[in-house]
């Protein structure tokens, strides 16, 4: 009798299933809207912010003109080939395989020659 009263507590006990109950999640998202929806009126107001002059300051256009000076007179103290490669980067930023196209070497050759030009306009820029 003990077996036939377990069986019919199986039959009509539900089944579990594997589903997820989303409904909470829908209502805290319908809720996160309602908010986001009242506090956008809200966020139009503008703030007067007060930028810096974007022009250069007249320290700044000396002193980059000073710069631009010693850098044309360093270029122009390096070969062609290593003026090439300065240029190319600095200039018209081209990458490492560019560079290597432009000048008949592989990546990685004209990475390390233009690490030697650079290293050496550097030098060239401290002198003048």
């Amino acid at each position: 009798m003990g077996a036939i009263t377990s069986e019919r507590a199986a039959r009509s006990a539900p089944a579990l299933t594997n589903e997820i109950n989303v409904t909470p999640m829908i209502d805290v998202l319908l809720v996160l809207l309602i908010i986001f929806m009242a506090a956008i009126p809200s966020m139009r107001k503008s703030i007067d912010v007060q930028l810096p002059d974007p022009r250069p300051s007249p320290l700044d256009r000396t002193m980059s003109r000073d710069l631009e000076a010693r850098y044309r007179a360093a270029l122009s103290r390096l070969t062609p080939g290593e003026r090439d490669l300065v240029v190319g980067h600095i200039e018209l930023a081209y990458n490492h395989a560019q560079l290597g196209h432009m000048t008949g070497r592989s990546p990685h050759a004209a990475r390390m020659a233009l690490r030697r030009a650079i290293a050496r306009l550097a030098i060239l820029m401290r002198e003048h």
